[in-house]
């Protein structure tokens, strides 16, 4: 179902895409660039760009409610992860799916989603969604982030990694839309941190303090409070303690 255009350079893969899905383009379209120079992640933070990265954004119709872009965006997370797992071919690997939209190796950063959406004109559904994602392949720009060529030992391609991604979005996508979220909730929890562990979200009015229960049939955050109060999370940024 992709149709794949790929650039030497480009500002940012998501803008691009965005502008063209905004005239019309079709579902199944991947812009991808070899190198951007203002590529983006949450809250408008910047991406950092290394040599030998997988930047790439993907346009999806999905026709369904405002209420289900995060399904869509965890459903994006879990064919990642798995899709990496087979790149890297070690199905035992530390890898986590962090809530809402990362993918980290041994506690480090590899993966980010940005998914970004255009409404109808009654605002009551999704229109197109375009989801960048940025894997650091070659090199980790921070810290706090690693590459997966750190774990392998062999050379991975960024066309290898990119095939690797719609292969496995591709199924989970028809998953969802035949079947629901439910299955890829599932396989979700059962990529991401174990139930009970201790986690705060970071919000704009302050910080969320529980231990994780689950997600929702939204993709929302269940929390329980050292009080017993179980919390439903929409967004913020998620820390374990």
């Amino acid at each position: 179902m992709w149709s794949i255009k790929t650039f030497e350079a480009l500002g940012s893969t998501q803008d691009q895409l965005k502008s063209l899905a905004e005239d019309g383009a079709l579902e199944g379209l991947v812009i991808q660039a070899l190198s951007q120079t203002k590529g983006r992640g949450r809250h408008g933070r910047k991406w950092e760009e290394g040599a030998g990265n997988l930047y790439m954004s993907i346009l999806l119709r999905p026709e369904c409610e405002l209420a289900h872009i995060a399904q869509l965006s965890l459903t994006a997370s879990l064919a990642i992860a798995i899709a990496l797992k087979k790149s890297l071919n070690k199905h035992e690997l530390n890898l986590i799916v962090k809530w809402p939209n990362d993918i980290l190796i041994n506690n480090k950063k590899c993966v980010g989603i940005l998914p970004e959406s255009g409404l109808t004109p009654d605002n009551k559904k999704i229109q197109w969604l375009a989801l960048g994602i940025g894997v650091n392949i070659k090199s980790a720009p921070i810290e706090t982030s690693c590459a997966l060529s750190q774990y392998s030992g062999k050379n991975i391609s960024t066309e290898s990694v990119r095939d690797d991604i719609l292969g496995e979005l591709e199924s989970d996508y028809r998953l969802w839309k035949s079947e629901g979220f439910q299955n890829i909730r599932k396989k979700w929890l059962s990529l991401s941190y174990p139930k009970g562990s201790r986690m705060q979200v970071k919000q704009a009015h302050g910080t969320i303090e529980g231990n994780f229960e689950t997600i929702d049939e939204y993709a929302n955050l269940i929390l329980q409070t050292k009080e017993g109060e179980r919390l439903k999370i929409s967004s913020g940024e998620l820390l374990l303690v």
